[in-house]
């Protein structure tokens, strides 16, 4: 199950406090992204947040070593 959206550390993925090592390519292209778009004020943290959690939910099957690293 993938956590709320409300936890922090979905936040501090986009703005990089956290940087976890993702083995999902396409999680990693995705993460990189969407630093890179809020970092350049392209999207605000919320919107990010948001894109980020619908996609890991999308593919919670594949993503799942992932967060649970990022979460546990």
């Amino acid at each position: 199950m993938i956590p709320e959206i409300t936890r922090p550390e979905w936040k501090d993925l986009i703005t990089g406090k956290i940087k976890p090592h993702i083995s999902s390519f396409s999680l990693q292209m995705k993460l990189s992204t969407l630093l890179k778009s809020y970092s350049h004020k392209l999207v605000s943290l919320d919107e990010a947040v948001k894109d980020l959690h619908e996609m890991c939910e999308r593919y919670e099957k594949i993503y799942k070593a992932d967060i649970d690293k990022i979460f546990n």
